[in-house]
């Protein structure tokens, strides 16, 4: 019999309780929180059902939902108002309840059980309502050098001055007070692919030095005396050089012989003469950055909503396969103030993926969402494609089967999978689109030499996770699914038909 005596520890996440018997709570157990129980975490929802999230992408964007391939159908079915009028899903329409069926009922025959990332515009308590998770998003200044128009004047925002914090404070409570007592919100999510990291390769040509120096801290370092990001700078300077001249003599500036006179520089030599020491500066300030980022973000959530989990920005660490474009410091910051790691790796199971992860959970000691990842092969509708190219639909739908059971069974602090996407994009010769691939068609049809497979996949996902990892025949635990409370289904027949049912008209 377990014990029933907790330790209860206060975490900078919320409460954590820690049982006997290596059972850790995260999380408040009256709503959506975490669970660690024998080695494996879990979600476990207010109910008390444990569950791995699922979902897919972009449900909600107007520029998939509404183009040159698919215009009308959307609003042939549920109104002229259901698309706003500067393009977006128009989230006020008179139909929009109905539009949210639509897509609860295509999550839930499938086996995706959460309305995750790239979702915008359909108001959050109508999935409350349809009893499917969600996520929200709290974006309060741009930090993706990807989005930013730096030839217009965009930078960096100086996390440490007031003017910050009273921003972010505002959106908080705008976007956390509603959802305080939601059930079925699974948590708090920030950006897609903030530039907490090292430069991407094609990005550097925007910087005098490359990226040598991350972005952030070169925004931070331009500022002004006054500023407090420029202030928290120079602390670190005191703090690893001896004096104002050692500091900027590492830079390569010149005439420099006190701490006021160096806080005074606002255009910073391109290439130091100590490579290494500055390095070593720009690290430290980058975590100092990612703390205060963090931090804050934490606490004004739990200011207005003390009871969902924290999962933070979208991190990619897929291009150059390695994990270290994110510093420890970055990590271990996130670590402290978020729940989960959310991560976009777009890529097969293979040994150096199957390293990443595990480097990832051992820096940040956080369970992982991998929020973004998916496989695609053209098609006679689709010249051009997004995410990992294969030869075939058939080869799309095994890749996700496989993709799923290996990090379920391999690495017991995965809660998930977000599939980019939902509805894909078709592309006729000449147009910009097919950027996006989706296991529906651009007029809502399910596409069945996919889905099958990938629902077998959802539907033992929790299996896979909870039973031993060399255990490779899911056949024989068949009948045995509904008496362990596992959703195993049986599948539906296989039509012969690429596209399910004539829900939309499907022409070009």
């Amino acid at each position: 019999m377990k014990a029933f005596l907790a330790i209860l520890i206060i975490s900078l996440s919320g409460v954590s309780l820690i049982f006997a018997d290596d059972i850790r709570i995260v999380g408040n157990p009256n709503y959506i929180h975490l669970l660690k129980d024998d080695g494996v975490w879990w979600f476990v929802d207010h109910m008390g059902k444990r569950f791995i999230t699922t979902g897919m992408n972009h449900v909600d964007e107007g520029k998939i939902l509404f183009n040159e391939v698919n215009e009308g159908w959307l609003q042939k079915e549920y109104g002229d108002d259901i698309k706003a009028p500067w393009g977006a899903l128009n989230g006020k329409a008179d139909n929009i309840d109905a539009f949210t069926d639509m897509v609860v009922s295509d999550f839930k025959d499938y086996g995706f059980n959460t309305i995750p990332f790239h979702a915008y515009n359909v108001p959050l308590e109508l999935y409350d309502e349809r009893q499917i998770y969600y996520v929200a998003k709290i974006k309060v200044q741009e930090i993706c050098l990807m989005h930013m128009k730096r030839d217009r004047g965009d930078r960096f925002p100086d996390v440490f001055a007031y003017e910050f914090e009273s921003k972010l404070d505002a959106l908080a409570k705008k976007t956390c007070s509603p959802l305080r007592d939601a059930k079925y919100f699974l948590g708090y999510t920030f950006f897609d692919m903030p530039d907490l990291k090292s430069i991407r390769p094609w990005q550097r040509y925007k910087f005098p030095d490359q990226g040598l120096i991350y972005p952030w801290v070169q925004d931070m370092r331009a500022l002004p005396l006054s500023a407090p990001g420029k202030q928290k700078w120079i602390s670190i300077l005191k703090n690893n050089h001896s004096s104002a001249s050692k500091a900027a003599e590492t830079f390569g500036l010149t005439g420099i012989s006190s701490w006021s006179e160096l806080s005074a520089v606002s255009e910073w030599p391109v290439r130091p003469k100590d490579r290494t020491k500055a390095l070593k500066d720009a690290e430290d300030m980058f975590t100092a950055i990612a703390e205060q980022w963090y931090k804050l973000h934490h606490d004004l959530i739990k200011k207005y909503d003390p009871n969902h989990l924290i999962i933070g920005d979208k991190h990619d660490v897929g291009y150059d396969k390695s994990v270290h474009m994110i510093p420890d410091g970055v990590l271990q910051a996130m670590g402290t103030y978020t729940d989960v790691l959310m991560i976009q790796s777009y890529s097969h199971y293979a040994d150096h993926h199957k390293a990443m992860l595990e480097e990832l959970h051992e820096i940040s000691g956080l369970p992982i969402i991998n929020g973004d990842h998916s496989y695609s092969c053209m098609h006679e509708h689709q010249e051009k494609t997004k995410g990992i190219k294969l030869e075939s639909q058939e080869a799309v739908a095994e890749a996700y089967y496989s993709y799923m059971k290996n990090i379920m069974q391999n690495h017991p602090y995965m809660l998930g999978w977000w599939y980019c996407g939902y509805i894909e994009q078709w592309a006729p010769a000449g147009t910009h689109l097919g950027q996006q691939c989706g296991f529906f068609s651009p007029f809502g049809n399910p596409r069945t030499d996919l889905l099958p497979r990938v629902k077998e996949a959802n539907e033992n996902a929790i299996r896979w996770h909870r039973e031993k990892k060399d255990d490779n025949d899911i056949s024989k635990f068949a009948g045995s699914c509904a008496a362990r409370g596992n959703i195993c289904r049986p599948l539906p027949d296989l039509q012969p038909a690429s596209w399910a049912g004539s829900r939309r008209p499907q022409t070009l």
